[in-house]
């Protein structure tokens, strides 16, 4: 590998904190103890889940790091690795909040068919599920295919879950979705690139197809980060909807005393299942309010519930 031209340290200084800092500064004006439980789980369950994923793979030699560029290791993974989970975690869940918190998330609840809703539920997960087991069937170290198998094979199946309950939610402010997973996956990427270039961390290219998406970025690295924000940015929905749900229908989950009980139905409720008649209500009050009063209905957009 060639010499060392920046630290892991110096990526986070000059490009992961500072977009952390902007984001923060930007949404703050709108910030409530929900969007903050929702930072704080999601940062939780990404390093709890991830950090067995990571050291697998520096263990193998699919990723590794010369020993000038990091500051020290945590079992076999550098120190800024894992701080690297928590940043990536804060900017998705933040962008995402900026990118979907312009519409009146009740209305996401209206669906006219009940089947139409359980076949946007349930068409995805059993080929998530399927090529997720292939994968890990055929996943080899120090083969070509092993490092997109491991991707997939951590992935896949925790997409499958948050989609078995946002999904429906999901689709109906996709355009949002679309703009919240790309916009930091390619960012991510740039900064994945300029870090290889300048030598901080290193690909295997035992372990990859050896395909490019651009310059030394390889296909695989590329598609990790686009993963990684898809899944966080579902996560965020899904908190997201499951809020929203016990707002909405209090009467349908106040009868339950276990808190992850109540939020695990509210999460996994099916749209149509929902008392309609409560959402076009609201529906054809803001409609009301839009035409009767702009700066009313511009206000509901501004400040949301969850104080």
């Amino acid at each position: 590998m060639e010499p060392v031209q920046f630290t892991y340290l110096e990526v986070h200084l000059y490009y992961t904190l500072p977009v952390t800092f902007l984001l923060w500064c930007i949404s703050r004006p709108f910030h409530t103890w929900r969007l903050w439980a929702q930072v704080i789980a999601l940062v939780t369950i990404a390093v709890v889940y991830t950090t067995p994923w990571d050291n697998y793979l520096v263990w193998t030699g699919t990723w590794f790091y010369p020993d000038e560029a990091v500051l020290g290791t945590i079992g076999y993974v550098p120190l800024e690795e894992y701080f690297f989970f928590i940043i990536q975690s804060v900017i998705v869940v933040l962008w995402a909040f900026l990118c979907l918190r312009w519409s009146v998330p009740y209305l996401n609840f209206l669906e006219a068919r009940e089947s139409r809703a359980r076949a946007i539920r349930w068409a995805p997960i059993p080929p998530l599920l399927a090529i997720a087991g292939i994968s890990w069937m055929i996943a080899s170290p120090k083969t070509e295919l092993f490092y997109l198998c491991c991707i997939v094979g951590w992935s896949f199946p925790v997409i499958a879950l948050l989609w078995y309950g946002t999904g429906n939610y999901v689709i109906k402010q996709y355009k949002a979705v679309i703009v919240a997973i790309l916009t930091p996956t390619i960012y991510l990427g740039w900064v994945d690139l300029v870090a290889i270039r300048r030598n901080v961390w290193g690909i295997s290219k035992e372990a990859t197809t050896g395909i490019f998406v651009y310059d030394v970025l390889p296909f695989e690295e590329a598609f990790f980060f686009f993963i990684v924000n898809v899944v966080l940015v579902l996560g965020y929905s899904g908190f997201d909807k499951t809020f929203n749900v016990l707002d909405a229908y209090p009467e349908l989950f106040n009868k339950e005393s276990n808190t992850i009980t109540k939020f695990w139905k509210a999460f996994s409720v099916l749209e149509p299942e929902l008392p309609q008649e409560k959402i076009k209500d609201l529906q054809y009050t803001l409609e009301v309010l839009r035409k009767a009063s702009k700066s009313f209905w511009a206000a509901g957009f501004l400040f949301p519930p969850g104080n």
